[in-house]
């Protein structure tokens, strides 16, 4: 498989030495590099890459707010010169960390387990028939069976699945979920959320009502809900 990514750093010799690396590795595709955070982030959301190495310290805007304003699910690999931003970097899903200078070896090593990560979303997320849907989450695939499924919330660049039992959040959009999910069950009502049609107890053109739980409807989803909800009652 090919890995497209984006390398995002303030300074020119680090980027070099990224694009010297990224070009002895075969399954990764250098798509651009650049060292404005304004641009990286416009980069980012136009050539939707799966891996964006992202050095954390840079002026105006830093890495770690670059990655937290990223609306697809890529895996980020950060850099810095400061251990001390490990914890942060790692709390937004982060694959590797590298600390500067680093040379090829560790750069090999992160960007393996960025391979071994994508190629396990690729072998999950088609994994899916009339009665379950299998998603990634926490380095396992786990399987939730469609029945169970209230209601899923979008939190920044994860979702979270709210079942009666237990809830699962994963790596993912909502956008990627509603690709998963049967049309005729599952419907978006809001650009935060996708409710199952059939645990809704009762609505409005403001909420929706599952269980003890109350979804809001978003005023451009308010008129296809209304029109699917009569179609099914």
């Amino acid at each position: 498989m090919k890995i497209r990514c984006i390398a995002v750093d303030d300074e020119p010799p680090a980027l070099k030495i990224l694009a010297d690396y990224c070009s002895r590795v075969p399954y990764l595709q250098l798509i651009a590099t650049t060292s404005d955070p304004l641009d990286a982030i416009q980069k980012i959301r136009n050539e939707k890459p799966e891996l964006i190495f992202l050095d954390i310290q840079m002026p105006e805007i830093d890495g770690l707010s670059i990655a937290r304003n990223i609306e697809n699910s890529p895996l980020f690999i950060f850099s810095t010169a400061h251990s001390k931003y490990a914890v942060e970097g790692f709390n937004l899903n982060a694959i590797d960390f590298l600390l500067k200078p680093y040379d090829f070896d560790r750069f090999l090593k992160a960007v393996l387990k960025a391979k071994k990560e994508l190629e396990l979303r690729a072998t999950a997320l088609p994994n899916i028939n009339n009665d379950f849907i299998v998603v990634r989450i926490d380095y396992q695939n786990v399987k939730i069976q469609l029945s169970d499924i209230l209601y899923i919330e979008s939190l920044d660049n994860y979702v979270k699945i709210h079942t009666p039992a237990k809830n699962y959040v994963t790596l993912q959009s909502l956008k990627q979920m509603t690709t998963m999910l049967p049309a005729d069950i599952f419907v978006r009502v809001h650009k935060s959320f996708i409710v199952s049609i059939p645990h809704i107890s009762h609505f409005s053109r403001e909420f929706i009502s599952i269980e003890k739980h109350s979804v809001p409807i978003g005023r451009s989803y308010v008129q296809e809900f209304m029109k699917i909800a009569k179609d099914k009652s």
